[in-house]
């Protein structure tokens, strides 16, 4: 990952990956990104609208400059801060987007599963080969239908078991025929 393009590429294989963990495919296509950091117990959620969300212990911040939403946490729910500069802003917000709150109370609620699922990205990601191996997996794997050609080596293979498949039948069929052949001319 020499290039800030294959840095770019990692950092999105990355959030697709731990978004799929956490969410469905709904709920996927509304986040950008998520950090997790346990230690703080901080949770930072970078939605494709361009809002930027902090969840810590009792508090959530929604901002998108000048606006700035500020909620607290009480038994799993989401309320508006009392002392919210624009409480009618961030009620208005809170409102006007049902399926971000959920996502928010689906984080709220799950929080020690969001961390342990970042815990394993990034073990998986930074310390094994795994970001490394997926393309050449899925070029083993994988044959591509549009240009039909198979990855390096696979025809070869692949020609050879059917081949074999043949040959095993014909050899099979074959001995067989003479077999009756023998027993009829007996």
């Amino acid at each position: 990952m020499n290039t800030i393009k294959d840095r770019l590429k990692f950092i999105n294989h990355f959030a697709s990956y731990v978004n799929k963990k956490l969410f469905d495919e709904y709920h996927s296509t509304l986040i950008e990104s998520i950090e997790a950091y346990k230690s703080f117990n901080l949770i930072y959620i970078h939605f494709k609208n361009k809002w930027t969300c902090e969840i810590s212990n009792c508090n959530i911040s929604i901002k998108l400059y000048p606006i700035h939403c500020e909620y607290e946490i009480k038994n799993y729910e989401i309320i508006t801060h009392y002392l919210a500069k624009n409480q009618t802003i961030s009620e208005q917000y809170k409102n006007d987007n049902p399926e971000i709150f959920k996502i928010l109370t689906y984080i709220i609620r799950n929080r020690e599963h969001v961390y342990k699922t970042m815990s394993e990205a990034i073990n998986l990601y930074v310390y094994t080969n795994y970001y490394n191996n997926i393309p050449k997996a899925k070029t083993f794997l994988l044959c591509n239908h549009i240009t039909k050609i198979f990855p390096h080596g696979i025809d070869k293979i692949i020609t050879h078991k059917i081949l074999f498949f043949f040959f095993f039948l014909f050899s099979f069929f074959f001995h067989n025929k003479i077999k009756k052949n023998i027993k009829i001319k007996n």
